[in-house]
Parts: structure tokens; sequence; C-alpha cells
């Protein structure tokens, strides 16, 4: 067994569960997606990226509490320094990779969730519902 395999194991069941709440959301059409621009001008975000950035970052959170977390739709933590730079684990997550694509009802977006070890990338989910 894999000393990461708890890690993968548990990102590729959330990036799964996650995949079936925003198919859900993008089957909704417009009302659903809730689609806006970015406070800061960066491109579009919708109700799924919110959602599944909420998701993702709490279950991560609550499994592996002593790692760090940094997720496209908060960025906001790394601008102002509010993450652990000591931290030798760090998850990376886009919630919605491809949000324009996403919001237009087109299937070419991803569920995307990294690990990083010591800065060095070790483990990549990339979920295509």
């Amino acid at each position: 067994m894999s000393a990461l395999t708890r890690e993968l194991e548990f990102s590729l069941d959330l990036a799964r569960r996650c995949g079936v709440i925003a198919v859900d959301i993008q089957r909704g059409g417009a009302a659903s997606l809730d689609a806006r621009e970015k406070d800061d001008d960066q491109g579009l975000v919708t109700r799924a990226d919110m959602e599944l950035n909420r998701r993702i970052v709490s279950a991560l959170s609550e499994a592996f509490p002593a790692d760090a977390i940094i997720a496209e739709e908060t960025a906001e933590l790394i601008q102002s320094g509010n993450i652990h730079r000591d931290t030798r684990r760090c998850w990376y997550i886009d919630p919605v990779d491809g949000t324009k694509e996403f919001a237009s009802g087109d299937d070419t977006w991803a569920i995307h969730i990294g690990l990083c070890i010591d800065g060095r990338p070790v483990l990549g989910v990339v979920h295509e519902p």
C-alpha cells in the first residue's frame, strides 16, 4: 500500500461526489448557475465554483487538519498571507477548471485536486464528469 493511498482514494471520491453536484447545477440552466464576474475582474465564477470550493476545502480540512489548502475561489488567503507557509503538505484546488465552458453548458471542464509535500507535487486528481 502506497504512503498516499488514503489521500488518493479520498481525493478521487471527493472529486466524483462534487462532479455530481456540479453537473446538477449545470443542467439547471442560467438561473441555477448564478454566473457573474469575479470581484477582481479575473474571470467568471458560478454557484458551482463556490459550492464545490466550500465542500472540497471543508472535506480536506476535516480529513487532513494539519495540511494547508489553497483553493482558487479563496485565493485571498494567499494574498493576505493567512496560510501556513511552514506546512509541509499543501493541497491545491480548482473546483471548476473551465468555468466559462461550464457556464455555457460545454463538457470541457474539470475538478482539480492536487497535493504537494515539501513543495513537490505528489498527487493529482483531474475529474471530468
